[in-house]
């Protein structure tokens, strides 16, 4: 089936051969009603039939029936002509709106098309985005709760070894190793924070 540029090029084509033809019925029948006005009177013939019965007998009234006959043929075929330029109009008029129409329906359809399509890209997009985010936030939350279960962990023994040897603790070198230990917990909780987890 053809694209809808292809029907529109087409119609747009045709469109143009029916005004070339227009424009050379308008000119032929300018042509014509010309000769007719040199021939006639200006009156409106429907049959070429009205002179025929009176046949004259002479060669001058013959040469003036003829004339007259080929007069009431020359109006005749501008009556004709005028008639079909009339519908030749008309159908240019017809397809000039089809052409519109198709055009105004081939925007439309490619608006949405593109609308469609970019909607769907951000469905992805987002869905795509949405899910790598939960995935992270996932990752992160169980690291941390490994974190603060081991932080936990290590401070609960602090806690039992500060309990079990209270006088041991009392000693310099004891605090020093206490304190060193208290360090090392603040450095790692520091730098879990630092980096998001």
């Amino acid at each position: 089936m053809d694209k809808p540029h292809n029907i529109h090029d087409s119609i747009q084509k045709l469109s143009t051969i029916l005004h070339s033809q227009i424009c050379e019925a308008d000119a032929q029948i300018k042509s014509l009603e010309q000769n007719v006005q040199l021939l006639s009177r200006g009156q409106v013939v429907s049959d070429t039939t009205e002179l025929e019965d009176d046949i004259p007998s002479d060669d001058e009234d013959i040469f003036i029936y003829e004339l007259e006959k080929s007069r009431l043929q020359l109006v005749m075929d501008i009556q004709e002509e005028n008639y079909i330029s009339q519908k030749l109009k008309e159908m240019v008029g017809e397809c000039e709106t089809l052409m519109s129409s198709v055009k105004r329906y081939y925007n439309s359809f490619h608006k949405s098309r593109l609308q469609e399509t970019l909607g769907y890209e951000v469905k992805e997009f987002d869905g795509t985005a949405l899910e790598q985010i939960k995935n992270l936030l996932r990752v992160n939350t169980s690291r941390l709760e490994a974190s603060q279960s081991a932080l936990y962990n290590n401070a609960m023994k602090v806690l039992e070894v500060i309990e079990s040897e209270e006088t041991h603790l009392l000693a310099p070198k004891s605090q020093e190793a206490l304190l060193k230990v208290i360090q090392q917990l603040n450095k790692k909780f520091n730098d879990l924070t630092e980096k998001g987890v």
